[in-house]
């Protein structure tokens, strides 16, 4: 079953989440686009992302997702993709 991650802290009740890390072969996408759009992004203290190359879109995505969201975070480490 995929659930939908704005749902899901929703439905937690948390007023913050401390640490979100995602390491799911590719979902990071669309999860981390979920959180933008909805402003969710907002509500997690700090981020842990693996990203993975999975198409010739994949970098352009990436550094897209970073630069939105480097408007509420700041980057503290980053590396391009390991494997």
């Amino acid at each position: 079953m995929i659930r939908d991650i704005v749902g899901v802290i929703g439905n937690l009740g948390l007023e913050t989440v401390g640490c979100l890390k995602l390491n799911c072969e590719g979902g990071e996408f669309e999860i981390l686009q979920r959180l933008l759009d909805t402003d969710m992004i907002e509500y997690i203290d700090n981020l842990s992302v693996q990203f993975h190359n999975l198409h010739h879109a994949s970098e352009t995505r990436m550094n897209a997702l970073i630069e939105a969201i480097g408007e509420s975070h700041k980057l503290t480490y980053h590396t391009p993709f390991v494997w």
